[in-house]
């Protein structure tokens, strides 16, 4: 291989790497009357004083934030970040978020930065809203470095409003 076909090669794979940081996920499957919108950040987008993580080292609780104010209070990933700057991607994404149809969930988990935390589904039940996801398998040997994983979903549900409570699976099979 020639260097010039080398150093494109090399280019395009650092750039397929940077650019799936921030991707959309449609591998979800919402109750009828629900649409979701979600985007996947390699950093934490919580503010410190909002960040909780669960005790066992699972995934930390899921965060339901209903008011625009206080989504802006409480994202901010200026300060949770890595090596990956989401801060525009992030403030977009909760800007463009019409509250009065509309809420955001933030699911978070930590992993290696090369894999993905997708959302593999979200149903509305009577007592609660279930929401499933976890992290893609199709990344080869992943390198062992544990980073915090943040999956923001944008809810506009016609038949339910905010829910009074989440249950989340992060797991490769389906709670």
């Amino acid at each position: 291989m020639n260097r010039r076909r080398f150093l494109a090669a090399t280019a395009l794979g650092a750039l397929a790497g940077v650019a799936g940081c921030a991707g959309a996920s449609e591998s979800s499957t919402p109750s009828d009357g629900m649409d979701v919108e979600t985007r996947h950040w390699v950093t934490d987008v919580l503010a410190t004083d909002y960040r909780d993580r669960a005790p066992d080292g699972g995934p930390a609780p899921p965060v339901v934030l209903a008011d625009p104010a206080e989504a802006r209070d409480r994202i901010d990933p200026d300060e949770g970040s890595t090596w990956f700057d989401a801060s525009d991607e992030v403030d977009r994404f909760v800007r463009d978020t019409d509250f009065e149809r509309s809420y955001l969930l933030v699911v978070q988990d930590g992993d290696s930065h090369q894999r993905y935390l997708e959302l593999r589904s979200i149903e509305r039940t009577d007592a609660r809203l279930d929401v499933w996801a976890s992290f893609d398998a199709d990344v080869g040997s992943p390198v062992d470095d544990l980073v915090v994983h943040s999956l923001v979903v944008r809810v506009t549900d016609e038949e339910a409003g905010v829910p009074d409570r989440v249950e989340l699976t992060v797991a490769d099979t389906p709670p």
